[in-house]
């Protein structure tokens, strides 16, 4: 009856339950109607098993047994429909139609969703900038606080970084650059930054939300840090910096705390004094 309904659609046959699992585990299979009662393993029997198994196809229990306390377990088993023998087309394309729409309804919610996480994942940077933003000026939450930490890993000593970009080459009085290019050179500096600072722990990098000319960068680290080391690397960056986007570029070393995850605002707060 399938066959002749659905002739696009692929169909497989079993003649037990051992059979059927086989076939359901080696295959991508969206819908199984499964009887209860089968030789070797049983109807229930098979759906705990691809339900163990993590497959998540639509299950029908068609069978002559209409008692309750099948349709029941079937329920607890998470079967998507039950229906009773003898069946004709008619019942039969009643049922392809039904499952077809939940099939079509499950992968529409899964692009909502997917969408949905990318927006996220899109949307993190900003939240994080937010969060790190409160941190170093003294607003978080403590709440809030094991989310900083995940993203810094260490307790040990550090130091907060500040990178001023001007908008104008020195002298000029308007941008070399138009609206669409900052935010592509923005990133690369961050990256730049992130990647020279790395030598010596953990870095983030965000910026201020007060001014989009600066870049804060909190630098982690469990290792012994020499601040002339630091300061001697960022100097050789901020030249390549200036030779390539031909910017005008300053930067601020905060002094060296013993626990940047308990003293970053201190090493902010100079950090902007220096620069």
């Amino acid at each position: 009856m399938i066959r002749s309904l659905r002739p696009g659609y692929e169909v497989f046959e079993a003649k037990n339950g051992k059979e059927a699992l086989d076939i359901a585990l080696s295959n991508n299979i969206d819908v199984i109607i499964t009887d209860i009662k089968m030789p070797i393993i049983g109807g229930l029997e098979l759906i705990e098993k691809l339900k163990i198994a993590g497959r998540n196809a639509k299950i029908i229990i068609l069978s002559g047994y209409a008692y309750f306390e099948y349709a029941q377990k079937a329920v607890t088993l998470g079967v998507f429909d039950y229906i009773l023998k003898p069946v004709d087309e008619e019942k039969i394309n009643n049922m392809l139609c039904k499952v077809e729409k939940a099939i079509e309804d499950d992968r529409k919610l899964d692009k909502e969703k997917e969408i949905m996480s990318k927006k996220l994942n899109n949307a993190m940077p900003v939240y994080l900038a937010y969060q790190f933003n409160k941190w170093i000026n003294g607003n978080l939450d403590i709440s809030n606080f094991p989310e900083i930490k995940e993203y810094l890993f260490y307790d040990g000593c550090g130091m907060t970084i500040i990178t001023e970009i001007e908008h104008q080459r020195a002298g000029d009085a308007e941008n070399i650059y138009s609206e669409d290019e900052w935010p592509e050179i923005f990133s690369n500096i961050e990256y730049w930054l992130n990647d020279a600072l790395s030598n010596w722990g953990k870095v983030v990098s965000f910026h201020t939300q007060n001014s989009e000319k600066l870049i804060i960068s909190i630098l982690a680290t469990q290792k012994d840090i020499s601040v002339n080391s630091v300061k001697d690397c960022l100097e050789r960056l901020l030249l390549n910096i200036q030779n390539d986007y031909n910017l005008t570029v300053t930067i601020g070393v905060g002094n060296l705390v013993d626990n940047i995850f308990e003293n970053a605002q201190s090493s902010y707060k100079h950090a902007r004094t220096v620069l």
